[in-house]
């Protein structure tokens, strides 16, 4: 068994993912800080689901990630200089704390 998952993970690393590239304006940083936290939340092997317009039944939609699974990000680049979770919410420590903390708490 152990020699099975070690292969089926060398697998998955060998095979070269997708590289998606996205040109919007972000004049907030909206979209930046959402995959950021995709990226940090996931990567850490957690999966859930992203809703978009949870509150309009016409335009509600769910993606699952599989953050223990397939899914990863492996990062995020604005204007060629590369950003991740501490260049959003570091800023704010009391959001930051209090999320991993409830999260390490879910995660048990």
């Amino acid at each position: 068994m152990k020699y099975a998952i070690a292969d089926h993970i060398r697998k998955i690393a060998e095979k070269e993912p997708p590289n998606i590239e996205l040109w919007c304006n972000d004049t907030e940083n909206s979209l930046a800080k959402l995959l950021s936290y995709i990226m940090y939340v996931g990567n850490i092997g957690h999966s859930f689901d992203i809703v978009v317009d949870p509150d309009n039944k016409e335009y509600k939609m769910s993606f699952g990630w599989d953050g223990d699974g397939a899914d990863g990000v492996r990062n995020i680049k604005i204007d060629g200089k590369k950003v991740g979770f501490k260049d959003f919410f570091e800023k704010d420590k009391d959001k930051s704390e209090k999320f991993l903390t409830v999260f390490k708490k879910k995660s048990r």
